[in-house]
Formats: C-alpha cells, structure tokens, sequence
C-alpha cells in the first residue's frame, strides 16, 4: 500500500497527539514524520519507537534541560521531537555548544536539524 507525504503527516500528527502531546508538538511530529519519508527515511518507524517508549509519561520527563552542555531528561532519556524543537529555538541565536544524553528514535531529530542548518 502506499500513502501520500500528506497522509504520512496527518496519520503522525494525529498518532502523536493521541499518545498525549500537546499539539504543536503532535505538528512538528508529523511534519518530520514526512520529511524523513520524503528523504526515503523510515519516520514512521522511528515515531512509533518514540510513541512506544515515551507512553504514559509525562512530556517534562523527556524534555532536554538546555542549560546544560550535555542535554539531559529527568527521565532519563530525551525525547526526540521535544528535543528537535529545542534545536529549532536556537537556531537564530549564538552558535551554541551542546551535546545529548541519551534519546529515543534520534533519527527524528535530523529534520529538526536541516532546518536550522538552512536557516543559518
């Protein structure tokens, strides 16, 4: 079967607003759902991994502390769309110096990324 790039956005975006994200959120989620399908990338897959794991958890558990050099969660884990939103604010800002901690389905964070890199 095959779906269009609008139906991988809509599907994701509902998908992530149905595990409890805010809807912003669940909008940025599908959009990198679609981006990473436009780039022949498995986005579904990776969504569904971050669905998974991040299920029944509050989203300040998965959220990146950005005053730190190396991006943390009190969960113990960041979550990949809150963490590519995180990269998106500093995109017109200095040139931070960052790394992360550990974070679920991280290929989601890569759509996140190009746009700041385009941006800059």
């Amino acid at each position: 079967m095959t779906f269009s790039l609008n139906e991988v956005e809509v599907t994701s975006k509902k998908a992530t607003r149905g595990a409890g994200y805010s809807w912003g959120l669940a909008e940025e989620a599908g959009k990198a759902t679609r981006w990473l399908c436009a780039h022949e990338l498995n986005g579904g897959g990776a969504l569904v991994a971050l669905l998974t794991k991040t299920d029944g958890m509050a989203i300040m558990q998965v959220t990146p502390d950005t005053h730190q050099t190396i991006w943390q969660a009190k969960g113990g884990f960041l979550c990949a769309v809150m963490t590519g939103c995180c990269i998106s604010d500093l995109a017109e800002g200095d040139d931070p110096t960052f790394r992360f901690g550990p974070i679920i389905a991280p290929l989601l964070v890569l759509p996140f990324v190009a746009t700041v890199s385009r941006v800059r």
